[in-house]
């Protein structure tokens, strides 16, 4: 292969990562995460909500301040130092109802029945349990309550990225959690690209 050859097929790759990113970032029409997470869930001022796999702690921020002072949000992490994260997040966004809740490997920690929605955002695939942590999400929802599950999934033209590791198929995901005992409400698309949320019922 010449030069010539060889540059071409660098730019070509580095062209097709670069729309396969946009793609990725892309939103939905101007809609936020909150927004649909907000419609999904029905959320309305006062309800318990757990954010399980916060990370940072940004949407478990958005989500409190959606539910108001009269709510509460549940941000649970396996990390020391993401829990520090999510207190820095809270602290600086100066709110008073988000409890951090050290997660485990099977168990989500959180009190029995004490939620009226639950979501993961882009954490399933990360689950080493996920038969013992669906049954532990059912155990803290109450009768009634939703949890959605957000996750990637790549189909279409971005089918090759199927290989990577951090997906997990919509079809297993409603499999496994239904399994638990929850009833799957529907599998809705999420204002990022190669996202879908599974919202089911208890």
């Amino acid at each position: 292969m010449d030069r010539w050859s060889a540059g071409a097929l660098w730019l070509g790759g580095a062209a097709l990562i670069a729309v396969a990113a946009v793609a990725l970032l892309a939103g939905g029409g101007g809609e936020t995460e909150v927004d649909r997470l907000a419609s999904l869930l029905d959320l309305q001022p006062g309800d318990t909500v757990a954010d399980v796999g916060a990370g940072t702690g940004w949407l478990s921020v958005e989500v409190a301040q959606r539910v108001g002072p009269g709510g509460r949000v549940f941000a649970t992490e396996l990390s020391a130092s993401r829990r520090d994260d999510i207190r820095e997040s809270v602290a600086a966004a100066g709110l008073g109802n988000v409890t951090v809740v050290e997660a485990g490997e099977r168990e989500t920690n959180l009190p029995p029945a004490c939620c009226d929605a639950i979501f993961h955002r882009r954490v399933y695939h990360h689950l080493a349990h996920p038969a013992a942590t669906n049954a532990s999400l059912y155990a803290a929802l109450r009768p009634g309550g939703r949890l959605a599950v957000i996750e990637l999934e790549f189909g279409g033209l971005f089918g090759f990225l199927r290989a990577w590791p951090h997906w997990t198929d919509d079809e297993q995901v409603v499999a496994e959690v239904t399994a638990a005992g929850f009833t799957h409400v529907a599998t809705a698309e999420w204002p990022l690209a190669a996202h879908y949320a599974a919202v089911f019922r208890k």
